[in-house]
């Protein structure tokens, strides 16, 4: 009995030991180009009047960048009370170049929109992320 334990745990550690054999490696494909490299960046601010322009009096202009091709924004939060940034929705990235009843005094450019009819969201902090 005890010899075919012992050939048994035998033959279980050659067998553990084995890996199998290999197979044959498949095909690559072929390397794509390397596109731009992008980073986040991340503006914060306060909603002060001015963010109210003219042109949008009921939207809540937050400047993104004063160039380039259209942001895509990946995070737009206000911060609650207890000092989080919660996502808010809205509903467009727009150009306002350097009109000036569309732009934030002080900025040009690029700006996402935020609906505020009844300037809920006044002297709240916000934080934006996005990649251009």
């Amino acid at each position: 009995m005890r010899r075919c334990v012992a050939i048994s745990l035998g033959l279980l550690m050659v067998l553990a030991a084995c890996e199998g054999p290999m197979g044959p490696e498949g095909a690559q494909g072929p390397q794509g180009p390397s596109g731009a490299s992008l980073q986040v960046q991340v503006n914060t601010g306060s909603i002060l009047n001015r963010n109210y322009t003219e042109a949008n009096p009921a939207f809540v202009s937050i400047p993104l960048s004063p160039f380039g091709e259209e942001p895509t924004v990946l995070f737009l939060g206000i911060e609650n009370v207890n000092g989080v940034f919660e996502m808010r929705q809205f509903p467009a990235v727009i150009w306002a170049g350097d009109s000036e009843d569309h732009v934030v005094p002080g900025t040009s450019g690029w700006y996402a929109l935020i609906r505020d009819p009844d300037k809920d969201l006044l002297n709240r902090a916000y934080q934006v992320k996005f990649i251009q």
